[in-house]
């Protein structure tokens, strides 16, 4: 089994995968984001065996500007 985390951009309540990393990953750059404008994420923790995924429930969402 594998896993990690996936990262999502909620765009108004629908969340948009940006990124899937390893479990050992402790910071995640978003790239792309136009100046001055907010963006909002929420984390899940995921485990992969096979084709079977098992994936846990969002994170509290958390907001940053780019700048």
């Amino acid at each position: 089994p594998t896993g990690g985390y996936r990262i999502y951009y909620d765009q108004s309540g629908k969340l948009q995968l940006r990124a899937e990393v390893g479990a050992s990953t402790t910071s995640y750059r978003d790239t792309g984001l136009t100046s001055r404008v907010t963006s909002t994420y929420v984390v899940t923790a995921f485990n992969r065996c096979g084709e079977t995924i098992a994936e846990s429930a969002p994170s509290n969402k958390a907001s940053a500007t780019a700048q």
